[in-house]
């Protein structure tokens, strides 16, 4: 049997956009293969806003979260 929890995460998402707030998630920066700049990492983590205005190539799947973001205008 599959996990609900991917189709839940999504359907969190959805409605929060559908509804005019920010989704926001927060990444454990120590991971690896998390690739996000220093400066903005507190404590291990990272803030990050998903809305589409925010982010480019957005993806969401059963298994991870993927996109492109701006750090202070740089890719």
């Amino acid at each position: 049997m599959l996990s609900k929890r991917p189709y839940l995460i999504r359907a969190l998402f959805d409605w929060t956009v559908d509804q005019g707030h920010v989704p926001i998630i927060v990444v454990d920066a120590t991971v690896s293969g998390v690739l996000v700049p220093q400066a903005h990492v507190d404590e291990g983590q990272i803030h990050l806003n998903i809305s589409p205005s925010a982010v480019r190539n957005f993806a969401m799947d059963r298994k991870s979260i993927a996109f492109e973001a701006r750090f202070a205008g740089k890719p």
